[in-house]
């Protein structure tokens, strides 16, 4: 079985984070490859659930309009749906508080390659972009929070500026993860609440616990980012192909210790995955998850 760059690293990591569950990425194959056509959709096509989610916004958001400081909505690409999340949240705010604003956290080529219909409809609902590269982004997401703004991020895209010297490491699958911790100091600082956010592959809204900001003092940072990841792993391991990060995912881990779980059942057909794009030539024994590198192009 030959993949590109970034169906291997997909796979890889899959196999990493999901077999020690007993699941196999490739049982169906057809599961696999429909995951890559919903990831070429996903980046031309703007999705939207064919449920009215505007209809019944969460209690806890109809209770943050009324409220004078500002709150922190936290998700992950996850689900055809993510993009259209800050969206809807947008559209609840219009309706019923019309002084409050919502701000998406952004990297200047993410913003870039939104369509635009995308920036036309944001725009009428009082949405504004957050430069997550810009110097003052922690001053302007400061500001706006103290403005009674809400902020709207994605907790695995890794935005910001530099390096993060100051991350915090949280139990996530199966090798953990590094999240930036400036966002949680903000919430203390402004004393915002944070909540995560998903959509489900059906396009139902999965609101995640709430974490007010005196919780966030009390229990800490890292105690605070483990409870919106531990949410957004329940989401993942219940739905692995509605997650549209895995190719980078390993970027992201805090441990470097690989599994060692054998699967059982792989065909000779997809037993061994070798990546035609990459230098070294690299292949991937999905029953034992090791990754060698060959000198011959010959599977």
């Amino acid at each position: 079985m030959r993949l590109n760059a970034e169906q291997f690293m997909t796979l890889y990591n899959m196999r990493q984070e999901l077999a020690p569950r007993g699941w196999n990425p490739l049982s169906p194959l057809s599961d696999f490859q429909q995951y890559f056509a919903q990831l070429g959709s996903m980046q031309h096509d703007w999705h939207i659930p064919k449920r009215r989610w505007t209809t019944s916004p969460s209690p806890w958001l109809l209770d943050r309009l009324q409220d004078t400081h500002g709150a922190i909505i936290v998700s992950i690409h996850f689900s055809l749906y993510f993009r259209f999340l800050p969206i809807y949240v947008g559209h609840v705010l219009k309706t019923l508080h019309r002084d409050k604003r919502l701000g998406i956290v952004m990297e200047r080529d993410s913003l870039a390659l939104e369509s635009p219909a995308w920036h036309e409809r944001a725009a009428s609902l009082n949405l504004f972009p957050v430069d997550a590269q810009s110097r003052h982004v922690g001053l302007g997401i400061f500001r706006a929070l103290l403005n009674g703004d809400i902020i709207f991020t994605y907790l695995d895209a890794d935005a910001g500026l530099g390096e993060n010297p100051d991350s915090l490491s949280v139990d996530f699958l199966e090798h953990g993860a590094k999240l930036r911790s400036g966002l949680f100091r903000l919430a203390v600082k402004s004393h915002s609440p944070i909540l995560p956010l998903v959509s489900s592959p059906s396009g139902d809204l999965l609101w995640g616990p709430i974490i007010g900001a005196d919780t966030v003092q009390a229990i800490g940072l890292q105690a605070a980012a483990q409870h919106c990841m531990t949410f957004f792993e329940q989401c993942i391991v219940q739905w692995p192909y509605a997650w549209f990060h895995w190719a980078s995912h390993h970027y992201r881990t805090s441990r470097d210790e690989t599994s060692c779980t054998v699967l059982p059942g792989f065909s000779p057909e997809t037993e061994w995955v070798v990546c035609d794009d990459c230098v070294p030539s690299l292949r991937l024994h999905l029953p034992s998850g090791a990754v060698y590198i060959v000198e011959s192009e010959e599977a």
